[in-house]
């Protein structure tokens, strides 16, 4: 052992509320780790205990108020240590920006409203790989340095000290310090072996960096809670004896990171994320992803629907309140044994019910809203039939397909203006089994105006026909080809068998694996595809277990579906649709390929029954490419990544571009993704055995994740030369949250037929949250920079703010800022709503 090191010895207690064991069992070992820490401080009183995610602190304060009184003392006297600053150790690389927001939100707030503190560390030890956006995340909520353990040394060898500062694309950067060893002396503490601690100081000094006295040890038991024992303590105490020449602390952390300032200008910056350890955990349990997405896209809708109706009605200003408690099921739900799939089933089935409370509470508050606001709306003057409504949430002007339930006749629609829209009439499996003849919906192209609304005139004139594609549907499917569609009603948007075209692309596909063969950009003249795309490939499996631990790659091709059937579906002046269905052993995929009017995107809408294990499902895309380069959606921002083939966490697009030119994806519930060389994947599916670590138990009665039906959407389309990414999170940002439809009745109103609650001057800035501010004085605006290129001098105004907010953004930054109830003067404040 070096003896100039100084050892800081840190006790902590791993607490997963959730694993291999239901958040019952979770709280119960908040409770009981708690008890037990406390009762070791009056025992010795040099022992310090460090704890992060506030979830654990409100289990304790709701079960046992009066051990809660006892942990406020030992936090006042600086020795049981609030560190983390989120409500749970989350998943670090899935998770929307606005729900790491919502993390540091809920948790610092209930910090310092109870104990009078705030966190200062981050802290996620146990966590999967961390994204690069979240120093910015972590400086916002008032942490300056971060505490993690993977990716470890092998898992990641250009990470090569264990001590520097990470710095996200804004600029925000921390002092990162990974552990050297394990969290948790459960593994290796046993005073049946008098050396084991010296044994552990050394095999921690060679992991360790070798010219940086100051090292970490962590101890107590974990996982399950437990924390320090008396054992741990006692052998610390001993070790100290008995090396009179080293330093060795019960650190609180703090001490750790005051010390290591003295080599500040020796680290080295660090200008990317920190990956991988577990890539298999980026798409295991697709439901959950599924239903955190929707809960996310959710909890935004009901905010800025509220905030809208609040303004113009006076009623449904969001309950922060409530929002809070539905939002907690979001985050609760990412933390990284659920979201990363690796729990056991029943915690994967809790985490779906408590998503679909937050989905179905969003809603309806979202409905009472809209329902609200569409009342006041002055219907009366209409001269073509009855009215609906259509919603915009998001802070820019959407441009997207609109879904009418056709339950009474629909001949023809005029906007607000009298103008005539072209319309189509569509199968749906609900409109199938209609007891009416309208056996179809109607779909139609709307623009709305941001954070607004517009309204549309449905006229139904009794002396023409209405249209069905019943039988047309009926004969397409059994193959009778495109000579029973009838012809489309706008030249630029055809669909025959195994061909789509609109005025961007042309499709074609190949007539023997079903496969896409070319798609053609119309506008540059140029070939996207220089091989087959979306080809649906098998991976084989079967050495990886849930987590994929150090196995980066899914790369062992062992089939392909097999085509069985195309069909033409749709086509008209709105869209044209193409499907086709193909197999692999009992499992069945259908892809419903879809152009639309005005749209650069080629639409995938998959509908797959998965029954394999141990296996992959990758769509792939071979593109025409040169060389180019993988960039992916992360938290408030973007990353460049190499088109080395490993499997990486992405969000609602990923994108291959050169010089020349580009490819885009986007998508609706998707996070793992593959490239390599000019080859784009999405991962659709993958399925090991539930909680399975590599231990090979596996028999009849271990189940297997995600067998059955599942649905996504995803579309990809070219990008030019000098484009930027600000585009694609618009787009990705339709398709996850697309416009609301309210059916009304004539009636008087004060509201007119269009309105726009908010504008925002600059073309690549988004908003992430407009909302009361916690504590009910005022408004808060969070917004953030989504090309890389900086904002000087955006206005974001409009009548739901009460006055104009002007702001510069940094390339890639997130600012949130705070305008007081009968204030003219927005601050900028923390993501807490704290001060800066």
């Amino acid at each position: 052992m070096d003896k100039s090191r100084e050892l800081y010895m840190v006790g902590n207690a791993h607490i997963d509320p959730v694993w291999q064991w239901q958040w019952q069992e979770g709280s119960m070992e908040a409770k009981a780790t708690f008890r037990s820490v406390l009762d070791r401080m009056k025992e010795y009183p040099e022992f310090k205990f460090v704890c992060g995610a506030s979830v654990v602190f409100e289990w304790v304060k709701e079960f046992a108020p009066e051990m809660f009184e006892e942990v406020k003392e030992r936090v006042k006297e600086g020795r049981f240590v609030i560190v983390g600053g989120w409500y749970v150790q989350p998943d670090c690389n899935q998770p929307s920006g606005e729900s790491f927001a919502r993390q540091g939100l809920y948790a610092q707030r209930f910090f310092m409203e109870n104990f009078g503190v705030t966190a200062k560390i981050g802290y996620n030890v146990d966590s999967f790989g961390h994204t690069i956006g979240i120093p910015q995340i972590l400086k916002k909520q008032g942490m300056d340095s971060y505490i993690f353990m993977r990716p470890s040394k092998e898992e990641q060898p250009d990470i090569k000290r264990n001590l520097f500062k990470w710095r996200s694309p804004d600029g925000s950067t921390v002092v990162a310090s990974r552990l050297p060893s394990a969290y948790s002396s459960k593994w290796w503490w046993n005073l049946n072996k008098p050396n084991m601690l010296e044994d552990r100081v050394t095999f921690t000094e060679n992991r360790a960096d070798r010219d940086l006295p100051p090292m970490l040890l962590f101890y107590g038991v974990g996982n399950h809670g437990g924390g320090p024992t008396k054992e741990n303590i006692e052998g610390i105490l001993a070790f100290r004896k008995a090396h009179p020449e080293m330093k060795v602390v019960f650190s609180d952390l703090h001490d750790y990171f005051e010390r290591v300032k003295e080599y500040d200008k020796d680290l080295i910056v660090r200008d990317d994320d920190l990956q991988h350890h577990a890539p298999g955990c980026y798409a295991a349990v697709s439901a959950v992803r599924t239903y955190v997405r929707r809960a996310e896209n959710a909890l935004f809708a009901w905010e800025n629907y509220g905030m809208l109706a609040d303004k113009l009605t006076g009623r449904h200003a969001p309950d922060e309140k409530k929002v809070a408690e539905m939002w907690k099921n979001v985050l609760f739900a990412e933390f990284h044994d659920s979201m990363g799939g690796c729990s056991m089933k029943p915690v994967h089935d809790d985490t779906v019910r408590s998503l679909s409370e937050t989905i179905s509470a969003a809603e309806r508050e979202q409905n009472n809203a809209l329902q609200t606001l569409s009342w006041r709306i002055d219907t009366e003057t209409g001269t073509h039939g009855y009215p609906i409504v259509a919603f915009n949430p998001h802070s820019f002007e959407v441009t997207d397909t609109l879904y009418v339930n056709s339950n009474r006749p629909m001949e023809r629609i005029f906007d607000d203006r009298g103008r005539e829209v072209p319309i189509q009439h569509v199968h749906t499996p609900a409109a199938l089994c209609r007891l009416n003849k309208y056996s179809y919906d109607t779909i139609l192209n709307v623009t709305l105006p941001p954070l607004g609304y517009r309204i549309y005139w449905i006229d139904n004139e009794p002396d023409r026909p209405t249209p069905t594609l019943m039988d047309v549907y009926m004969d397409a499917s059994q193959g009778n080809g495109p000579e029973n569609v009838p012809p489309a009603e706008n030249p630029n948007l055809i669909a025959r068998k195994f061909f789509l075209q609109n005025e961007f692309l042309t499709v074609n596909f190949d007539h023997r694996t079903g496969d896409i063969k070319s798609i053609f950009d119309r506008k540059a003249r140029k070939q996207l595809l220089k091989g087959a795309g979306a080809v649906p490939v098998v991976i084989d499996e079967s050495d990886h277990d849930t987590w994929s631990h150090a196995k980066n790659f899914f790369d062992r091709e062992i089939g392909r579906f097999t085509f069985e059937k195309a069909e033409v579906l749709e086509t008209g002046p709105v869209r044209a649709v193409f499907k086709v269905t193909s197999r692999y052993n009992d499992s069945i995929l259908q892809i419903y390929y879809m152009l639309t009017e005005g749209s650069p995107y080629l639409a995938m809408k998959v509908k797959l029954w998965w029954h394999e294990t141990q296996k992959m499902l990758k769509l792939r895309f071979e593109t025409s490419l040169k060389k180019p380069d993988a960039w992916y959606e992360v938290p408030f921002g973007a990353i460049k990544r190499k088109t080395i083939g490993e499997e990486d966490p992405g969000q609602m697009w990923v994108a291959l571009r050169n010089k020349e030119r580009g490819f885009a994806m986007i998508n609706d519930s998707k996070y793992s993704f593959s490239a390599k060389g000019s080859a784009l994947s999405i991962t659709a599916v993958r399925s090991p055995y539930y909680q399975d670590h590599g231990r090979g138990v596996k028999g009849e009665e271990c189940e297997v994740t995600d067998q059955g039906r599942m649905d996504f959407e995803f579309a990809v389309r070219a990008m030019t030369k000098d484009e930027d990414f600000s585009a694609l999170t618009k787009e990705a940002k339709i398709m996850n949250l697309k416009p609301v439809v309210i059916e009304e009745s004539r009636h008087k109103g004060d509201l007119p037929t269009s309105y726009s609650g908010l504008s925002v001057s600059s073309d690549h800035v988004v908003l992430s949250a407009i909302k009361r501010s916690e504590d009910g004085t005022g408004i808060v605006v969070r917004a953030y920079e989504t090309a890389g290129k900086g904002a000087k001098d955006t206005v974001i105004s409009g009548p739901v703010l009460p006055v104009p907010l002007k702001a510069t953004f940094t390339p890639w930054s997130c600012e949130t800022y705070y305008l007081k109830d009968g204030s003219k003067r927005w601050k900028n404040v923390m993501m807490t709503e704290f001060e800066r």
